[in-house]
């Protein structure tokens, strides 16, 4: 009987030990996943303060961009103003014929139009090889010309709304890499 009872007792403590290595290995489990889980949230929430870092300053380097590029268009509008005006104008209108020359038809005419604000300015006396050169006071503009076959068909803008908008992308990358350089 003592035995039998020996016997059961120690079947009892292998049962026993048995159902304590399952319960210590599925808490050993549960204590990996849920350290698992710990981990892959917190890397989330960290890569989420990180692009949220990231986001917010590119916000500010943009804003900061949108300023400077709003004062210089500001500044740029005010170039009528300016003492050496005139000679900034007639190389813009220079440039603006030597842009159009290629695309006159023989004796076709040239027109440099310009804003009637810039009637008191001094220009110089345009001319192309084989082509007369008018000039008309009907543009608005805050300075610079425009240049055009006599037929409208060709138009080369010269303005100052036209370079300010065909600089601005080229200018804003530059400005974000300067920006780069002295933040990292």
């Amino acid at each position: 009987m003592n035995e039998i009872l020996a016997n059961g007792q120690r079947q009892a403590d292998v049962l026993l030990q048995k159902a304590k290595d399952e319960v210590e290995g599925s808490r050993q489990r549960i204590l990996k996943d849920a350290e698992y889980r710990r981990q892959r949230e917190t890397a989330i929430i960290l890569r989420q303060g990180i692009m949220e870092k990231l986001r917010l300053q590119a916000e500010v380097r943009r804003r900061l961009i949108d300023s400077a590029m709003l004062e210089a268009a500001e500044k740029m509008g005010k170039l009528y103003a300016l003492e050496g005006y005139p000679e900034i104008l007639n190389r813009f209108a220079q440039e603006a014929l030597s842009e159009l020359a290629p695309s006159l038809l023989p004796e076709q005419k040239a027109i440099l139009r310009f804003d009637p604000k810039d009637k008191n300015v001094p220009l110089n006396k345009f001319t192309l090889e084989g082509h007369e050169c008018l000039m008309a006071y009907d543009l608005t503009t805050k300075g610079g010309c425009i240049a055009q076959s006599e037929d409208g068909k060709v138009i080369v803008f010269n303005t100052i709304e036209e370079r300010i908008k065909n600089g601005l992308p080229q200018l804003r990358q530059q400005m974000w890499q300067l920006i780069e350089l002295h933040i990292k």
